[in-house]
């Protein structure tokens, strides 16, 4: 008998619970930012404010920042410091780019001293054909200046059609 009162007030409990919530949104599930740690040093990536702007390139921030307490040295290989790839938003890729270090860094490597933080503005001449099929593009930044362990590391944000 006790079973069957405790098997009952689980069932209402249940059904209540599943009547009173409804499925909500919480975002659109597209990041306008995306974070990340590795050892040491943080990233950060970002656009202006996650809208594409006819007229205009794409402009993506990316910040590093030392929060340990020791020096870090970073080496450019190949010329590619970064590459970005933009894809639609069924995966298919619409651009790559391999940006390399002229105009951002002196020579193929750089430093960053404990608590130094250093921004680098990634700018794009993107078509805006890619935007007259689709209402967003996913933009991914491969830190290809990392150790080769970890170069599979990417930052990922999405760019809206206004």
């Amino acid at each position: 008998m006790f079973k069957n009162v405790l098997l009952n007030i689980f069932i209402l409990l249940f059904l209540t619970s599943c009547a009173s919530s409804g499925l909500h949104r919480l975002g659109t599930g597209k990041p306008k930012f995306a974070s990340l740690e590795i050892e040491g040093v943080s990233y950060h990536l970002n656009s202006e404010n996650g809208y594409f702007q006819p007229g205009k390139p794409l402009k993506l921030s990316l910040t590093l920042k030392n929060v340990s307490q020791t020096k870090k040295t970073f080496n450019v290989v190949k010329n590619r410091m970064l590459i970005l790839v933009i894809n639609n938003e069924f995966s298919e890729n619409l651009k790559t780019v391999e940006i390399p270090p002229t105009g951002y860094i002196d020579g193929n490597n750089f430093e960053l001293a404990p608590d130094e933080e250093l921004a680098f503005d990634v700018v794009i001449n993107t078509s805006e054909e890619f935007f007259k099929v689709n209402d967003s593009v996913f933009c991914q930044i491969r830190l290809f200046f990392l150790p080769k362990q970890f170069r599979r590391n990417a930052l990922s944000i999405y760019i809206e059609k206004k």
